[in-house]
C-alpha cells in the first residue's frame, strides 16, 4: 500500500503535494518540443478550453485573466473541471492547460502516457526547478526531489526494500494498522455522533495518521501511534505543514514564481513558519537517525527496515538519511 506508493513515485510526483488533479509534469516552454516530436501527442486544434496558444491567452473562455486555471488544481473538495476536460475534449494523452502569467500545465489522459512520463521515459521528463525547489523545503534531497544519476543512485540502494516478498512481510502490519482505524473511526462514531444527525468522518486525516503508523514501522523501525496518540511530535508537525489551507496554496504559488531568497525577506508569517517547522522537523529525524543507530549497536536480530537497511549499506551521509527520513515520512 504505502511501499507500494514510493515505489511508483520513487522518480516523480506531482509538482507539489497538495495537486492532486495536476501531474504539472512539465514546464511547455522547456519540453514543447521533446513533447511534440513523439507519435503518442498531438495538439488539437482551436482555442477550447483550456486549450490555449500564448498569443490568445485573452480570448480563451472562462479562466480568470492571468492567472487563468492555476487555482483550480488547489479546490478543495476538489474540482471537477479537469474530469470534465478530460472527457470532453479530444485529445491523444495530454491536456494543455492555461496556467498564471502565461504559463501552461499537462494534464496526461490516457495509460500509455503515464508510462512513458513514469516508467519508460521518466528519466528525460524532469520536475521543473522550481517545483523542486518548494518540495525540498518539506522533503530534502531524497527519492522525490532527486533527479538524474543521484535518483538512480538511490532508488538502486532502495529497490531491495520494496521487493514483493519484503512487501508480503508488511501484510500483517497494514492488516493490524486497518483493524486499528475502523475501531478509531467506530470509537469517534460511537462517542460524536446520534441517531438522528448521525456524525461527519474526516476519512483523509484518520487514513493519514494510519499510514503514517504504518510508514513509522515499516521504514524507521519506530511506532508513531498517531491513530491514539494525535499529541505526538512527528506527527503535529506533518499534519500541520501538509494540511493545505489558503495561506499555504498562496505560499506554494509564490514560490514558484519567486526566487527564495526574495520570499526570505518578506515580512510573511506563514513562509517563516514553514521554514521553522521544517527545521524542527529535521531535528526530530536527526534524533531518529541517533536512536536507531544506538539500537542497532546491541540488537541481536537485525532490523528489517528502511532505515537500518540503508545504515548497513553505508552509502549515505546522515545528511542523506535525513532526506529519506523526510520522504518516507512525507508518503505517509
Amino acid at each position: 500500500m504505502v511501499a507500494a506508493w514510493l515505489s511508483n513515485c520513487t522518480h516523480f510526483l506531482a509538482f507539489d503535494l497538495h495537486k492532486h488533479w495536476n501531474l504539472r509534469i512539465l514546464e511547455a516552454v522547456g519540453v514543447s518540443h521533446s513533447l511534440r516530436s513523439s507519435a503518442t501527442h498531438s495538439w488539437p486544434q482551436g482555442n477550447t478550453t483550456p486549450w490555449c496558444a500564448a498569443s490568445s491567452t485573452n480570448n480563451i473562455k472562462g479562466g480568470i485573466p492571468f492567472i487563468r486555471y492555476e487555482f483550480e488544481e488547489m479546490k478543495r473538495p476538489l474540482s471537477e473541471k479537469p474530469f470534465d476536460w478530460i472527457k470532453t475534449i479530444p485529445n491523444e494523452g495530454l491536456i494543455r492547460v492555461a496556467g498564471l502569467l502565461g504559463k501552461y500545465n499537462f494534464i496526461p489522459t490516457t495509460p500509455r502516457v503515464l508510462s512513458e512520463l513514469l516508467v519508460t521515459k521518466s528519466y528525460d521528463f524532469q520536475k521543473p526547478p522550481e517545483g523542486r525547489d518548494v518540495l525540498r523545503v518539506l522533503l530534502g534531497d531524497g527519492l522525490v526531489v532527486s533527479e538524474g544519476d543521484v535518483h538512480k543512485f538511490q532508488r538502486k540502494n532502495l529497490n531491495p526494500m520494496f521487493s514483493f516478498r519484503h512487501i508480503k512481510d508488511l501484510y500483517p502490519l497494514m492488516w493490524s494498522k486497518s483493524v486499528e482505524l475502523v475501531d478509531c473511526i467506530q470509537t469517534q462514531i460511537s462517542t460524536s455522533g446520534s441517531p438522528e444527525k448521525g456524525c461527519v468522518i474526516e476519512v483523509n486525516e484518520w487514513t493519514g495518521r494510519a499510514t503514517l503508523d504504518v510508514i513509522g514501522v515499516a521504514a524507521l523501525g519506530h511506532n508513531i501511534n498517531s491513530l491514539r496518540n494525535n499529541d505526538d511530535e512527528l506527527a503535529t508537525l506533518y499534519r500541520w505543514l501538509l494540511r493545505i489551507d489558503a495561506p499555504k496554496k498562496l505560499w506554494f504559488l509564490v514560490n514558484q514564481h519567486l526566487p527564495r531568497k526574495v520570499v526570505d525577506l518578506l515580512p510573511w508569517k506563514t513562509h517563516h513558519e514553514i521554514i521553522s517547522r521544517s527545521m524542527v522537523l529535521r531535528r526530530v529525524c536527526s534524533q531518529l537517525l541517533k536512536d536507531k543507530r544506538n539500537a542497532m549497536v546491541g540488537e541481536a536480530v537485525e532490523s528489517v527496515d528502511t532505515l537500518a537497511h540503508l545504515i548497513r549499506s553505508n552509502n549515505f551521509s546522515d545528511q542523506e538519511l535525513i532526506d529519506q527520513l523526510l520522504t518516507f515520512l512525507a508518503a505517509g
